[in-house]
């Protein structure tokens, strides 16, 4: 007989929220194609206007990386950075192989992955904006030009910068994927969350007969 689960839910993430997620998320999908596919470009206003498109979402990405360090701070709860922050249940979950129990809010094991991957998108628009500086003369930056210059980092931005992107690219690939599996095999509302604020706890299971009465 199969088995019915029901659900409590709860309205977890706010508007303001969800719109940085997914603002975030959209800045980062620009930068991906236009830093990617500016390699495949070989018309040079084409590639120039590429260009100009990756760093001005290379910027909001930055404005929005601060909002959401800001929101961080003054935020609802599901907001603030304690939510992120559970090291105690890290080490249980690493050393003693134990699954968090379920709490609403960001997953205990996903939010580690979170702040590292919030460090890497700020690596990421540092290193582009000192790729802009001293390689494409963009931006605001002509004191990162004189000060990379100096301290002769500048042969070294786009080594970092490639593998935070790398890194980045990584995770939203698994991200997906293991979204995708809760769903698939836990069978719990995920991805709607970031749209409609809500999460779903499982609260029963319920054996359903077969037989049509």
């Amino acid at each position: 007989m199969p088995t019915k689960i029901t659900f409590e839910s709860k309205r977890v993430y706010g508007a303001v929220q969800r719109l940085l997620h997914l603002s975030v998320a959209g800045a980062v999908l620009v930068l991906m194609i236009t830093g990617w596919g500016a390699q495949l470009l070989e018309n040079r206003q084409v590639l120039r206007a590429t260009s100009k498109v990756h760093l001005i979402s290379g910027y909001l990405l930055l404005a929005l990386l601060a909002l959401r360090v800001l929101w961080g701070v003054v935020g609802p709860a599901s907001a603030r950075s304690g939510d992120f922050w559970h090291p105690h249940q890290w080490r249980l979950a690493l050393f003693n192989q134990m699954k968090p129990a379920f709490r609403w809010g960001h997953d205990v094991r996903a939010s580690a992955a979170y702040l590292v991957v919030y460090l890497a998108m700020l690596g990421l628009s540092f290193t582009g904006l000192g790729l802009a500086a001293t390689e494409h003369d963009q931006g605001f930056t002509d004191f990162l030009r004189s000060w990379f210059d100096d301290v002769r980092l500048g042969e070294w931005f786009e080594g970092i910068h490639e593998v935070l992107a790398l890194g980045v690219a990584l995770f939203v690939f698994v991200h997906l994927l293991a979204l995708w599996l809760h769903e698939r095999f836990e069978r719990t509302p995920k991805i709607q969350s970031m749209f409609t604020g809500f999460q779903y706890k499982p609260i029963q299971g319920e054996q359903l007969n077969d037989e049509i009465k």
